[in-house]
């Protein structure tokens, strides 16, 4: 039997090549974006066309930080995610947990002082449209074109699936935080803009043999206790094959939060 790819949350080696709008070897990144955009626009779009007439609420999205982006204000309102830091656990030989920080920034356009104070408020709607999204992990505005779940098209895709996370993603803090962005040939200006930090927590998985000794003939998982909880047939890849009774020996003998499991059970987790 051949060994199962290594991987890093949902990004496996070697890498495959990205399809037209996903985010060069980033799947968790990429999918948060293309779910975060969708469900603002789905659940924002009609009271910020009271204020903005004809302009989508997330008119772009993009999956780097805005200084490192082709900022362009013909894109705004735009929603950037990105990673900004990040830190490891170890978990057993081959299994790292990854926490990393994400930063979400949404920008829009600098406006005059009436139009200003009529689209200030869409701050708190942008704040709760991100927390709900998070919090509900699934959204009909939302289906991964690849996601062959058959409750997909009437519910939408599994957020925590289909970016390969192992815990739920939360958001720790937002605030309005203008930015300053210097283009080329123009002067500095500032733009208003929100900003939240999401956590994001994903697995490394490299597998057995690849630092040198010989794999296992069968490849079975152990915990830190040294118990084997799965065989690579049971588990069909870490993040897409768990069973309940694997979770449970998996919270249970790791000490995973609550929050875990919670969130696979009020997702509708396949």
């Amino acid at each position: 039997m051949a060994n199962p790819k290594d991987r890093f949350g949902g990004l496996e080696f070697p890498a495959q090549v990205p399809g037209a709008d996903e985010a060069v070897t980033d799947r968790a990144i990429g999918t948060i974006a293309a779910y975060l955009a969708a469900v603002i626009r789905a659940d924002l779009q009609a009271a910020w066309s009271r204020v903005a007439p004809g302009q989508s609420v997330v008119e772009q999205s993009f999956t780097s930080d805005p200084e490192d982006s082709t900022f362009n204000e013909r894109d705004l309102p735009a929603l950037f995610v990105w990673r900004r830091s990040d830190k490891t656990e170890s978990w057993t030989d081959d299994w790292v947990r990854v926490e990393t920080d994400v930063g979400i920034l949404w920008v829009w356009r600098p406006q005059d002082q009436v139009k200003r104070s009529l689209r200030a408020p869409i701050y708190n709607g942008i704040r709760r449209a991100v927390d709900r999204a998070l919090y509900l992990g699934r959204h009909p505005a939302w289906v991964d074109p690849d996601d062959e779940d058959p409750t997909a098209q009437e519910l939408g895709s599994v957020l925590m699936t289909r970016a390969g996370l192992v815990e739920w993603p939360e958001v720790s803090t937002s605030k309005v935080a203008p930015i300053t962005i210097q283009m080329l040939g123009h002067e500095s200006r500032k733009y208003p803009a929100i900003l939240c930090s999401l956590s994001i927590s994903e697995i490394t998985e490299w597998a057995p043999g690849t630092r040198g000794a010989a794999a296992e003939a069968d490849w079975r998982v152990q915990n830190a206790f040294g118990d084997v909880i799965a065989s690579v047939e049971q588990l069909g890849g870490f993040t897409s094959g768990f069973t309940s009774g694997f979770r449970r020996s998996f919270i249970r003998r790791t000490g995973v939060g609550t929050g875990f499991t919670s969130g696979f059970s009020s997702a509708g987790f396949r």
